[in-house]
């Protein structure tokens, strides 16, 4: 990831897009290493990611620089483990210095009435929302400060097809995912609080750079 971050091709490890390689250290990798270790004063150019081509990996990208302090807010467990949700989120976030950090968790406990009530979230998803179910439901639970953000997590939408909705109430920033969303939709949904709506393009078609495509930017 590092060295595609820099500049480096790599289509036999990428496939055609150049975004998500696939794993395996092979010619093609050892090529690219030798390519960048050439590239810096002192390195051994031998193909092999050891310490001192880690450190050079390394200084080639900042420390964290920003911080997004993440409370989520829990009325359905999520079908991909949350540890592997949040390192995921950690992951893509820490490759252009902002630390996504966990700040705090709670289920929501509601009546059984508001269980079933908020089921199904009957509201499509958009950019504002300062009525409705989304609403309601990110009104709920332990407060957090208004310079961090919520992430709810939910059963389903009525829009059947989407699985995460960055929409919020002004000035009260969060986001929605439901229990069947991907390891990276957390981190999709939280691209689009912090680039608001004014963003352009708002998705792409490829799932890692619809994300990194706009914290780029």
């Amino acid at each position: 990831m590092a060295l595609l971050d820099l500049g480096f091709r790599m289509p036999i490890s990428t496939g055609s897009n150049d975004f998500s390689p696939d794993g395996i250290f092979g010619a093609e990798t050892e090529r690219v290493v030798k390519e960048f270790q050439r590239s810096v004063p002192g390195l051994n150019a031998d193909g092999v990611v050891g310490q001192h081509t880690m450190g050079a990996l390394d200084d080639k990208f900042p420390s964290f620089t920003h911080r997004i302090n993440l409370h989520f807010r829990a009325l359905s467990l999520t079908d991909v483990p949350f540890n592997r949700m949040m390192s995921s989120t950690e992951r893509v976030y820490a490759q252009y210095g902002i630390e996504a950090r966990f700040a705090s968790g709670a289920s929501l406990g509601l009546s059984e009435e508001d269980q079933n009530r908020f089921n199904i979230i009957k509201q499509n998803c958009d950019w504002a929302m300062d009525s409705g179910e989304f609403f309601e439901l990110q009104q709920m639970g332990p407060s957090f400060p208004l310079t961090d953000i919520g992430v709810f997590i939910v059963n389903k939408f009525q829009e059947t097809e989407v699985l995460g909705c960055g929409g919020h109430s002004t000035n009260e920033p969060a986001c929605t995912v439901t229990h069947d969303c991907r390891r990276w939709d957390v981190a999709h949904e939280l691209c689009h609080v912090l680039l608001t709506s004014a963003f352009v393009p708002a998705h792409n078609d490829h799932a890692r750079k619809r994300v990194l495509i706009a914290i780029h930017t």
